[in-house]
């Protein structure tokens, strides 16, 4: 599949590993130490649940469960459990999902992403996530054709695999150190990704779940906020489980929150609590 074709270049380009984050793995984060010049301790530090790259938004969330699930349905599959068990998100990088605990050479300090991306702030490091991925308001276009050119058949000398991840995030920073700049072309983000989209009660509204829809080809249902709805034991276990705030600097709810609020949750406590009790309610009921 894609994912698993992704997931292999991020292997060969960036290190992606180490294979089992739960044993010691000394040889693979002295590499790593080494190659950060810093302690293995700090390399150790540096994981895909803390990189700006990581997305975890609940729209995303959704998304790799529905993909996990596929064609089975809420009572048979165990997605949401797979999820929570490997800590996933998505790597916006390399493109594919891949396991919070893990690492490689393209982390980024400031992750993860929970939020949607027309809310989130940009986050910058030495690297910077906007300069590797592109201005989300539009896309970006070298105004030096032919030094781009330049720099491009450089990185093809330079880099075993080209184009890559690494090797443009570093066509990107060459060419603005030889004094090249990028010109941006706006481009409007989906319904369900701006203000019009989204229930200011927490998660899409109808306008919002019908532009995912188009956009990505998923189908995003309605909250439900009271019973034992499956699908709503599944939700809140996931959420209450997530990174991030739940409220900001001023005090007010976060999207997090809100979608938690959407749901019948309070917290993520509540939802965590709520959400075990919803799921051994199913587990006991198949059992009878």
């Amino acid at each position: 599949s894609l994912n698993i074709t992704n997931r292999q270049t991020a292997i060969e380009v960036a290190n992606y590993g180490p294979l089992n984050p739960d044993v010691e793995n000394d040889k693979y984060w002295a590499r790593k130490a080494v190659q950060f010049k810093t302690t293995i301790e700090d390399a150790k530090s540096a994981r895909c649940s803390n990189c700006a790259a990581f997305i975890q938004t609940p729209e995303m969330m959704d998304c790799i469960v529905q993909g996990l699930q596929g064609d089975e349905s809420d009572d048979e599959t165990f997605a949401p459990e797979m999820v929570n068990a490997a800590g996933l998100g998505f790597c916006e990088i390399f493109d594919f999902k891949c396991a919070g605990s893990r690492t490689c050479d393209a982390w980024i300090m400031g992750g993860p992403i929970t939020e949607s991306v027309a809310k989130a702030e940009p986050t910058s490091s030495d690297v910077h996530y906007e300069t590797i991925m592109g201005n989300r308001k539009g896309k970006q276009r070298p105004t030096d054709k032919e030094l781009y050119s330049q720099v491009k058949a450089a990185a093809r000398k330079k880099f075993d695999v080209y184009p890559s991840a690494v090797a443009n995030a570093w066509v990107v920073q060459e060419y603005k150190r030889r004094g090249g700049s990028y010109r941006t072309e706006k481009a409007s983000s989906p319904a369900w990704q701006r203000k019009e989209g989204k229930n200011p009660k927490g998660g899409l509204n109808a306008k919002g779940r019908a532009s995912y829809a188009r956009e990505t080809g998923g189908k995003l249902r309605p909250p439900v906020k009271r019973g034992n709805n499956i699908r709503r034991g599944q939700f809140l276990t996931r959420m209450g489980n997530m990174n991030g705030p739940e409220r900001d600097a001023k005090g007010e709810p976060t999207r997090l929150l809100l979608s938690l609020q959407a749901w019948g949750a309070s917290s993520k406590a509540d939802a965590k609590r709520k959400g075990a009790a919803i799921l051994a309610y199913h587990r006991n009921k198949k059992d009878k």
